[in-house]
């Protein structure tokens, strides 16, 4: 109950800074403070035993958070697209949580299905983005008459404050997708099967791919470092807590290959990024990096129904 009392005291903070005194920055550090102190007096609320956080502390959790992200953006009306992001994110970890505990879900076959939705998102990114910072649309002409009597003024200034907005709108989604993404991993690496390793494999690879189309940095670096961040814990988990057959290594052979070959990925990574700055990439490379990642995006569904066990109830119905 703390740390539920500190998150509602930090909300009146954050609105008497941010509306009586004028200064939004420490309004808005004082409602993410707020949104901190939610999820762990959530958390601790309904947590069994000290360390042991179930699928109902989880959601209690994000459910405060989520209300203390909606109150903060209200109250404090700065950054709201850094708001409505960490909403999306913790919305999402809500929608995941609430089938484990109300209905029994493999945990592994919800983080599966949320990391495929926010795998499907990711192309509607940009246009919802361009929706919430509500750009106008320009009308088109399609007659001869319509050219002539097309007299329709922007307003310059307007537009491009909205642009920007709409950029800090697509950074905060795609850095919520990102999260959300990198938040199904370890869940997926731990208890999906073979094919949970192989979902996250797959998906770490298709946000390399999908980085390049952003140009700006701010938006390119969510969609890297979440693909990275996937491909080094899905080695760290494959090599730490593996089975290799009937020998099996050492613990401390495990973390020194983890190490070793986390080392080689990095390295063969600054390697290409030094070689191939400041060059432009071929029209052949980027389309096959287009095809690799559609090929890959259409294997995501199969790797799903795989992390569900839908496969194995089809076999069983068969005899």
């Amino acid at each position: 109950m703390a740390g539920l009392a500190v998150a509602a005291l930090l909300l009146m903070t954050a609105t008497v800074l941010a509306r009586a005194v004028g200064d939004a920055r420490a309004g808005l550090l004082a409602a993410t403070l707020a949104a901190g102190y939610g999820f762990a007096g959530g958390l601790l609320l309904l947590a069994p035993a000290p360390g042991r956080y179930g699928a109902g502390a989880l959601l209690l959790g994000a459910m405060v958070t989520l209300l203390c992200l909606v109150l903060g953006a209200i109250a404090v009306a700065y950054q709201v697209p850094a708001f409505v992001g960490a909403g999306l994110a913790v919305f999402a970890l809500c929608l995941a949580a609430f089938p484990v505990l109300a209905f029994g879900v493999p945990a592994a076959a919800a983080a599966s299905v949320l990391a495929a939705v926010a795998l499907g998102a990711l192309p509607l990114l940009p246009m919802s983005a361009f929706r919430l910072a509500r750009l106008p649309v320009p009308t088109i002409p399609v007659t001869v008459d319509e050219l002539k009597t097309d007299a329709v003024e922007v307003a310059g200034a307007d537009v491009l404050a909205r642009t920007v907005t709409a950029g800090h709108y697509l950074t905060a989604l795609l850095a919520a997708a990102s999260a959300v993404l990198v938040g199904c991993v370890p869940v997926l690496v731990a208890g999906g099967g073979w094919a949970g390793p192989a979902l996250t494999f797959v998906a770490s690879i298709v946000l390399l791919c999908r980085c390049r189309v952003f140009p700006v940095l701010t938006q390119r670096l969510p969609l890297l470092l979440a693909g990275l961040l996937g491909l080094a814990v899905l080695l760290a988990g494959v090599v730490l807590v593996g089975s290799f057959g009937p020998v099996e290594p050492s613990a401390g052979l495990r973390v020194t290959v983890a190490v070793a070959a986390l080392l080689v990925i990095g390295a063969a990574g600054g390697g290409y990024g030094l070689a191939a700055a400041g060059r432009r990439a071929t029209p052949v490379g980027g389309r096959v990096l287009d095809i690799i990642e559609v090929v890959l995006g259409l294997s995501v569904v199969p790797l799903v129904l795989a992390v569900c066990g839908l496969y194995t109830v089809i076999r069983a119905l068969n005899g």
